[in-house]
């Protein structure tokens, strides 16, 4: 398991299981700087020394998950948004 606490899925509540393999690894999608700081986003097909892997997090749906899926540029910035729940305030 990774070193970084997974919630269970935000929509279904399934937990992550220990093998992340199926569950977290990098999208497919890089992101590069051009000179001025922009980034920009390339495929692998188009990808270059230096390029930055992007992230994805899915709840598998064969194994019982609901099939929901983040995407970030980074492994943690991936999970922090798996993690993120909206605080319910008390209903007065």
């Amino acid at each position: 398991m990774s070193d970084e606490q997974l919630l269970p899925c935000p929509f279904c509540g399934m937990l992550a299981p220990d093998d992340l393999i199926d569950t977290l690894y990098p999208s497919g999608t890089y992101r590069r700087y051009d000179i001025r700081g922009f980034h920009h986003y390339v495929g692998m097909r188009d990808r270059k020394a230096g390029d930055e892997a992007c992230w994805e997090m899915n709840c598998t749906e064969n194994m019982g998950g609901c099939g929901a899926e983040m995407h970030g540029d980074s492994r943690a910035e991936v999970i922090a948004k798996w993690n993120r729940r909206v605080v319910q305030k008390d209903a007065q």
